[in-house]
């Protein structure tokens, strides 16, 4: 995904979009048909991941970004409040 000349709104759409379709693809290998695929990966030495770790990996990474963007947007609020003394709702 390429972030580059993206403002925070559609961002954060994009990364809701893709933790979506990771959950959508769980759905479709519900008869354990994931186990027979493994995909190395070089995050953190992890190794090698069936389709369903990877699918789960990447809806963590996904959700874990998601959280990140509201701590700065939170973190931004707060800073834009203190510089003006007004509260933005």
């Amino acid at each position: 995904m390429q972030l580059v000349g993206m403002k925070p709104r559609q961002v954060r759409a994009a990364l809701r979009e893709q933790l979506h379709e990771c959950l959508q693809c769980l759905d479709l290998l519900r008869n354990g048909e994931g186990v027979l695929c493994k995909t190395a990966t070089s995050v953190n030495g992890i190794g090698k991941l069936d389709v369903y770790q990877y699918i789960y990996f990447l809806a963590l990474h996904a959700t874990r970004c998601l959280h990140q963007l509201e701590k700065i947007r939170a973190a931004a609020g707060s800073r834009k409040e203190e510089s003006t003394g007004r509260v933005e709702v």
